[in-house]
C-alpha cells in the first residue's frame, strides 16, 4: 500500500468522524465567498453610492468584517476540532507506530490527511458559491431594496481570495496541531484507554467561583449600561464583563456542573429508574467535554449578541431619526436674512426650487408646496433649572396649513402654550404612552421685559423639517416672540420650502435626477472661485429627500439582516459540528460502555433512556447558558435606552425561538443516527 493510497483510505473509511468538521469546512469557505463575491461585485458599490455615501461605506466595511469574523472563527473552531480528532484518533496511530511506521511519516501522513481535506472543502465551497451564485445575486437585491440589480460577473477574485484564506488556514492548523502530537505516547495509548478512568475530582472553591464569576460579569454590564460608574471606566467594565463572564463559564462547566452532579448523587433521585447510570456517566462526560461546552456557551453567546444588536439597531423602532415630515424639504441660507443682504442668494435658490418643481410636476401627482417661516424663541428656563433653552417656533396659522398638505392634526392651544413636535417614530411611541402631565413643563421667559410662565407641552404629533425641536405657538404669542426678537435687534426669520405628495416612494428616477442635479450645484459653489465667501454662503443650500432616506434605512437594515442571518448560520453550523463530531468520536468508547450493559441485562428501552437524558444534557446546557447571558446583554440594552422597549424583547424571542427549533431538529436528526450506529456496537450479530 503507497502512503497516497493509506491516505485515501484513511478519509474514505472515517466520513463518520470526518463528515462534521468537513461540511462545517465547506459552509464556513461557502459563506466566505458570499462576502467576496458581493464585496468585489462591480456594480454593488455603484448602486449604493448611487444612495447614500455613507451606506456604500458601511456596506464595504461590514463585508470586510464579516470575512475577518469568519476567518477568525474558522481558525478557532477547525484548531480545536481538528486536536480533538487527533486525539479520538490515537488507537489508530498507536497501531501505525507498532506496526513500524516512523515518527515522521505519522506526522507527514496527519498533515497532508488534513491539507487533502481542506483543500477538498476549500474547492467544493467555492464552486458551490459560484454555482449558486446568481441565486445570492438575485437574494442580496431583494434585501439591498437596489433597483438597478446585480447582474452574474465572473467573481474571479472571490475564488481566488476563498482559496488561498482557508488553504493557509489548513496548512496552519496542520502544522500547529502537529507541534503538540507526542508520538512518543502513542504506543502507550490504546492499552490506556481500556483501563478504567478514576472519578473526576471537583474544587468547590472553583465551583463557587463560577457563580461568582459570572455573577460579577453581569453586574459589570449593569453598571454599564445605567451609567452609575464615571464613563471613563465604561470601556473597562466592559472589558471586565467579557473576561468574567467568560472566565465563569468555563468554571461553570469545568467544576460547577460536576460538583451539582456529584450533590444529585446524594439525592433520592440518584436511585430511581436510569439516574444512577445516567448522572453517573454524565459525571465523566462533563469532565471530559468541559471545554468543548464552554466553546458552544460562549459562541453561541457571541452569535445571539451579536445577530440581536444588528437586529435591534437595524430595526425602525430603534431609530432615532425616520426622515422628513414631507418629501422634499429644501433649506437655502440666502433666503432669510435683512433684504440687502440676501438678493445675492434669493434668485439662485429660486432656480434651485424651479428644478425640483418641474422634475416633481413630471410625476403627475398633486403636489403640496409650502413656504414655512419660522423663528426662534426668547430664551426659556425649566421650573427649578439654570439651564436657557430657546425653541424654534412657527406660528398655529402657518401649522394650520401645513396639516391640510401633510396629512396633520389639528390643533387648538392657549396664548401661554407651547406644542413641542416629535421629530421620530420612537419619540412618537414615548409621547403617546406618556400622561400630559408628564409630558408637560413649565419654563419661564422674559418676553418684552415682562416676566412670564409658559407651559410647554409634548405633543404625540410628528413634524420634521430638519429643524431640532420645532415647535408651535398661537399667533398672538408668535407675534410677541417676533417683537421681542426686534427689541433685541435680531430680527432672524428663517424660512424653508417643502414639497410633499403621497406616492413618493413610487418614483426613484426623479428622486434620484433631483438629488444628483443638487449634488452637482453643491459642488459648483464651493469650486466657484470668482465668488466671494459672503456670496457662496448666501447661495448655500441643503435638500433633504424623503426617498432617500426611506431607500438608506431600508438598504442598511437589508445589509444588516444579510450578514446577521450568514454570520449566525455560520455560528450555528461550528457549534452543531462540535457536538455533532464529540458525539460520533466516542462512539467506540460508548459502544463497548452499552455492550456492558447489555451483557448485564439492561433493556435496549432502558439503555436509549440514558442516552437521551444525556444527549438532551448534552445539547442544551450550552444554549441555556447562551441565553442566559443574550438575555442579561439585552437587559442592559434596555436600560441604555431608557425608554419602553417591548421591540426588543420580540427580537430577542424571534432569535432564541428560531435557533431553538434548529437545535431540536439537529437534536433528533442526531439522536437517530447516534442510536442506530450505538445498536449495532452494543448488541452482538446474530
Amino acid at each position: 500500500m503507497t502512503f497516497k493510497t493509506l491516505i485515501f483510505r484513511n478519509l474514505t473509511r472515517n466520513t463518520r468522524s470526518y463528515g462534521a468538521y468537513f461540511f462545517s469546512s465547506l459552509f464556513s469557505v461557502f459563506v466566505f465567498f458570499i462576502f467576496s463575491l458581493l464585496f468585489y461585485h462591480p456594480q454593488l458599490g455603484d448602486s449604493i453610492q448611487a444612495s447614500s455615501d455613507t451606506i456604500s461605506q458601511f456596506s464595504k466595511i461590514g463585508l470586510q468584517v464579516s470575512q475577518v469574523v469568519i476567518v477568525l472563527l474558522s481558525f478557532i473552531f477547525l484548531w480545536y476540532t481538528f486536536s480533538v480528532f487527533l486525539h479520538s484518533r490515537k488507537r489508530d496511530f498507536s497501531i501505525y507506530l507498532t506496526l513500524g511506521m516512523g515518527k515522521s511519516d505519522l506526522k507527514k501522513l496527519i498533515f497532508f490527511e488534513n491539507l487533502a481535506l481542506g483543500t477538498i472543502a476549500t474547492t467544493l465551497g467555492t464552486f458551490l458559491g459560484l454555482l449558486f451564485s446568481k441565486v445570492i445575486l438575485l437574494v442580496s437585491q431583494k434585501l439591498l431594496h437596489l433597483t438597478g440589480g446585480l447582474n452574474f460577473y465572473w467573481p474571479w477574485k472571490a475564488m481566488i481570495l476563498s482559496f488561498v484564506v482557508f488553504f493557509i488556514i489548513f496548512v496552519c492548523i496542520s502544522l500547529f496541531s502537529l507541534f503538540r502530537l507526542q508520538t512518543e505516547e502513542l504506543a502507550s495509548m490504546a492499552k490506556e484507554e481500556d483501563k478504567g478512568q478514576p472519578e473526576p475530582k471537583v474544587n468547590g472553591f472553583f465551583a463557587l467561583l463560577s457563580f461568582l464569576f459570572i455573577g460579577l460579569g453581569y453586574l459589570s454590564v449593569s453598571l454599564f449600561a445605567s451609567d452609575a460608574i464615571i464613563s471613563e471606566y465604561s470601556l473597562l467594565l466592559l472589558f471586565s464583563c467579557v473576561i468574567c463572564t467568560i472566565i465563569g463559564t468555563f468554571l461553570f462547566f469545568s467544576q460547577g456542573s460536576i460538583l451539582i452532579l456529584k450533590r444529585l448523587k446524594k439525592h433520592s433521585l440518584f436511585f430511581k429508574g436510569t439516574n444512577m447510570l445516567t448522572i453517573s456517566e454524565l459525571v465523566f462526560r462533563m469532565k471530559d467535554n468541559a471545554m468543548m461546552y464552554s466553546l458552544i456557551a460562549i459562541v453561541s453567546s457571541v452569535a445571539f449578541v451579536g445577530i440581536g444588536l444588528t437586529a435591534v439597531l437595524g430595526s425602525s423602532d430603534f431609530g432615532n431619526t425616520q426622515g422628513n415630515t414631507a418629501a422634499y424639504v429644501y433649506v437655502g441660507y440666502g433666503l432669510y436674512g435683512e433684504e440687502n443682504n440676501k438678493q445675492s442668494g434669493t434668485d439662485y435658490h429660486k432656480n434651485n426650487l424651479a428644478f425640483i418643481r418641474k422634475e416633481l410636476n413630471k410625476t403627475g401627482e398633486p403636489i403640496f408646496e409650502d413656504e414655512v417661516t419660522y423663528l426662534y424663541s426668547p430664551l426659556l428656563r425649566p421650573s427649578g433649572s439654570e439651564i436657557q433653552l430657546s425653541f424654534p417656533v412657527i406660528s398655529l396659522s402657518a401649522y394650520t396649513k401645513l396639516s391640510k398638505g401633510l396629512n396633520l392634526p389639528k390643533l387648538t392651544m392657549q396664548d401661554n402654550q407651547v406644542f413641542l413636535f416629535t421629530n421620530s417614530n420612537s419619540d412618537l411611541n414615548t409621547v403617546k404612552k406618556q400622561t400630559e402631565a408628564q409630558r408637560t413643563s413649565d419654563y419661564s421667559a422674559k418676553i418684552n421685559e415682562k416676566d412670564e410662565v409658559l407651559t410647554v407641552t409634548k405633543i404625540p404629533v410628528t413634524l420634521n423639517l430638519s429643524i431640532l425641536n420645532l415647535s408651535v405657538v398661537s399667533d398672538t404669542l408668535y407675534n410677541r416672540f417676533l417683537e421681542h426678537n426686534q427689541s433685541e435687534n435680531d430680527s432672524s426669520v428663517y424660512q424653508v420650502e417643502l414639497f410633499h405628495f403621497d406616492k413618493w416612494m413610487d418614483y426613484p428616477e426623479i428622486d434620484k435626477t433631483i438629488m444628483s442635479e443638487m449634488e452637482k450645484r453643491q459642488d459648483s459653489i464651493s469650486s466657484d472661485d470668482e465668488s466671494s465667501e459672503e456670496e457662496q454662503a448666501q447661495k448655500y443650500f441643503m435638500v433633504d429627500s424623503l426617498y432617500s432616506t426611506w431607500q438608506n434605512a431600508r438598504q442598511a437594515n437589508g445589509l444588516i439582516l444579510m450578514i446577521g442571518i450568514l454570520l449566525g448560520s455560520v455560528f450555528f453550523s461550528f457549534s452543531a459540528s462540535i457536538l455533532y463530531f464529540r458525539l460520533f468520536g466516542d462512539l467506540d468508547r460508548d459502544g463497548r460502555y452499552h455492550r456492558s450493559l447489555y451483557v448485564l441485562g439492561v433493556s435496549e428501552k432502558d439503555r436509549h433512556t440514558i442516552v437521551r437524558k444525556e444527549m438532551l444534557l448534552m445539547y442544551f446546557p450550552p444554549v441555556a447558558m447562551a441565553i442566559a447571558h443574550f438575555g442579561i446583554a439585552f437587559l442592559a440594552l434596555t436600560t441604555m435606552i431608557g425608554r419602553d422597549a417591548t421591540f426588543i424583547w420580540l427580537i430577542y424571542l424571534k432569535i432564541i425561538g428560531i435557533y431553538f427549533v434548529f437545535l431540536v431538529l439537529f437534536y433528533l436528526i442526531s439522536k437517530a443516527r447516534y442510536l442506530k450506529h450505538l445498536d449495532k456496537l452494543a448488541e452482538p450479530i446474530r
